[in-house]
């Protein structure tokens, strides 16, 4: 077989030969795939909790753990304080306050959509494997639930819970140790589901519009406009020309000669239409929404006139 061939057979597809090969799919898009699948881009960018996301989540657990330190104690009609006895383990802990108590529960709960809390308590088993006693507890605290794995049986019923504590060492806890709350999906009541989740598709739209604007900024620095000729130039002219252009200082006028007209064609973008405004808004608000916050408990004023501006005007 002559070489043409042999070169010409590794680019023909054959019914053998699968139609998304590598040289059927170089020849028809490049190097690079003509399409943009937004689910997967989706999958591959980190979309970690920053920016309006983390403003909102950390308003809401910030209030939340106050809220809880304040009142969730009440009183009965004969006017006395009703404690749950858990509610004095987290009032009276050593290892952490009550208010963080609180702001970790709700913080596990919007992000990961469940929480998992560790009661110190003794567990014993009998010969059947079945509990034969719980003890009391006698320490309350919050796991992180990032680090946290549920033990499963073929059944799906729930064995115990393991804590990773680093890549070789964790530890575990029988399933009478941990109270477990999720927030169930609506259409699957045994996934969590929480409020993070509901909100990452704004959260990735904000992100790709802050990139875009800031990919935007970062061209137009070095790229002004287009200069052209009307005429074509000689090697020696035209590198003159190049020269002269890139040479010249900041701030400075291009300044020719000869019989041919200069040309310049700017091209930069309006910085203030790659910021999308009005994308970023729509998502911004679609956050603050889904979290429960708002623009004045974020503190954001973006009125005509700020409180401040009209305490001077009274």
């Amino acid at each position: 077989m002559n070489k043409f061939k042999q070169i010409l057979n590794v680019f023909r597809t054959s019914k053998s030969v699968k139609q998304n090969s590598i040289a059927n799919d170089f020849l028809r898009r490049g190097s690079q795939e003509a399409k943009i699948n937004l689910n997967r881009d989706k999958q591959d960018i980190d979309l970690s909790i920053k920016g309006w996301m983390f403003a909102a989540l950390s308003a809401r657990r910030e209030n939340f753990g106050m809220f809880c330190e304040e009142n969730v104690i009440t009183e009965s009609e004969t006017g006395e304080n009703l404690y749950h006895p858990y509610l004095k383990l987290i009032e009276n802990s050593t290892t952490t306050s009550e208010f963080d108590f609180w702001k970790n529960i709700i913080s596990d709960y919007d992000v990961y959509g469940k929480v998992f809390i560790f009661m110190l308590r003794r567990v014993t088993y009998g010969e059947d494997k079945k509990v034969d006693h719980i003890g009391p507890t006698i320490s309350i605290s919050v796991l992180n639930a990032e680090n946290v794995t549920i033990l499963k049986d073929n059944m799906g019923n729930i064995l115990g819970y393991r804590e990773t504590i680093d890549p070789i060492h964790y530890r575990e806890f029988a399933k009478e140790q941990i109270k477990y709350i999720y927030n169930p999906n609506p259409l699957n009541r045994k996934e969590a589901y929480s409020i993070f989740d509901a909100a990452k598709d704004y959260q990735y739209t904000i992100n790709k519009g802050t990139q875009f604007a800031q990919n935007a900024l970062l061209n137009n620095i070095n790229t002004p406009g287009i200069l052209s000729v009307d005429e074509v130039l000689n090697d020696e002219e035209y590198d003159n020309l190049i020269s002269r252009i890139n040479s010249h200082e900041p701030g400075k006028a291009i300044v020719t000669d000869g019989t041919g007209k200069l040309t310049y064609t700017p091209i930069s973008q309006d910085i203030d239409n790659a910021a999308l405004p009005s994308l970023t808004e729509i998502s911004r608000q679609t956050i603050f929404a889904v979290t429960g916050t708002s623009k004045t408990i974020l503190g954001i004023e973006e009125s005509g006139v700020t409180r401040e501006t009209a305490k001077v005007q009274d």
